[in-house]
């Protein structure tokens, strides 16, 4: 724009400008090249308006124009987070003139963290596995954590509700079981545990079949009743966020936060409200998706663990390390893992119209069929390192 439009209007300025003088140092080109800056953007509008031509005025020939007087500070371009359209800049003018610039603005070039506010890098335009719509995430340059930007709103709840028996319940406890082994090496036999989004209670009925005395935290209505019916006196069921669980919950060997940090508006807040309920050396598990995992970088943006539509954070071990230490946690060890439904995450990246979460999926038992088929290959990724799942087990700090 500066060397085509601009100078169709006003000339060879730049040329004119820089020649008139010898430039013999640096602060001398900066000099310069401010004053270039300054005529181009406002005094040599202001001429253009008279229809005086620019080499006349360089020249001194008489104008009779007004010489403009009392400029405004120039005030420099700041830009919200929550609006990306727009912005109106005042330049540096003459007062009479009170004119404006818009200034278009691509709505993806700046985005900020919402945790940490440092500036967002555009990281992958990711699929919704429900809806197809794809979705912008952006990973933060300061705190190195993955954000969808803008941010989701509020959805519904995934499904969680399992049969309640023959063998597919059989061989679900099974699984569900195996994957909560971190729990079981984390936290001793008998002990209290928090289950913090524990969603229809699968995972509560489990532990507490193992002898944990099991308190469910789950926020939604239509889970939280679900889960009652299906624990059946067996936990406590509390519908609310951990903040607001009644203040004498506390002394808790154990909570679980099992692929719930993804979702929420301030895992920090949750992280550190966890803390908090826990004894002195009890131990928090966590369950995410693995952002850096083999599956996400074979299948970029169709990788079935990003969820963008309710998935408002992602993470890697190396951030969802540095979190929990933000929370202030300690003796963190996070590995990449997998879990009962991540055979699932390869199977339905590869075909998303097979998921059976998904309302009116085609083939829901082929679907079923295929995760189970492709369920070595998934064991070899976390052999690997490389698992579509993240488990975080750490400590609150004992004070001696």
């Amino acid at each position: 724009q500066q060397n085509g439009v601009r100078e169709r209007g006003f000339g060879t300025l730049k040329y004119e400008h820089l020649d008139r003088v010898d430039i013999p140092d640096g602060p001398t080109l900066y000099a310069e090249a401010e004053a270039y800056r300054e005529i181009l953007n406002w005094i040599r509008p202001h001429q253009a308006i008279g229809m005086k031509r620019p080499m006349d005025l360089n020249l001194h020939a008489p104008t009779g124009a007004p010489t403009p007087t009392q400029p405004e500070p120039e005030t420099l371009p700041t830009f919200s987070k929550r609006d990306r359209s727009t912005t109106r800049i005042p330049l540096q003018q003459p007062s009479c003139a009170g004119s404006e610039v818009n200034i278009r603005r691509d709505p993806m070039s700046e985005v900020s963290c919402p945790r940490c506010s440092a500036p967002g890098r555009q990281w992958v335009r990711a699929r919704d596995r429900a809806s197809g719509v794809r979705h912008t995430l952006y990973r933060c340059t300061g705190c190195g954590v993955g954000f969808t930007w803008p941010a989701v709103n509020a959805a519904p709840a995934a499904p969680t509700l399992l049969p309640d028996g023959g063998i597919l319940r059989r061989v679900a406890d099974a699984l569900t079981r195996a994957e909560l082994d971190p729990v079981f090496g984390a936290v001793r036999s008998g002990g209290a545990v928090l289950d913090i989004g524990a969603g229809s209670g699968n995972r509560a009925l489990i532990l507490a079949r193992a002898g944990y005395r099991v308190t469910v935290v789950e926020p939604d209505a239509a889970e939280a009743a679900l889960a009652r019916r299906q624990l059946g006196g067996r936990a406590d069921v509390h519908e609310c966020v951990i903040e607001a669980l009644p203040a004498s919950e506390t002394g808790y060997d154990g909570a679980v936060l099992s692929h719930v940090l993804e979702h929420l508006a301030d895992p920090d807040a949750t992280l550190r409200a966890t803390r908090q309920r826990l004894r002195p050396g009890g131990a928090l598990v966590v369950f995410v998706p693995n952002a850096e995992s083999g599956e996400a970088r074979l299948f970029r943006g169709r990788w079935h663990g990003w969820e963008p539509s309710r998935h408002r954070w992602h993470y890697a071990a190396a951030t969802l390390t540095r979190v929990l230490v933000d929370a202030g946690y300690v003796d963190i060890d996070v590995r990449a893992q997998g879990g009962w439904r991540y055979p699932a995450t390869l199977a339905f990246s590869a075909a998303p119209r097979l998921d059976p979460q998904i309302p009116g999926a085609a083939h829901h038992l082929v679907g079923r069929a295929l995760t189970l088929a492709l369920a070595p290959v998934a064991g070899l990724e976390v052999l690997s390192g490389h698992g579509p799942q993240l488990v975080a087990v750490a400590r609150r700090r004992v004070h001696y």
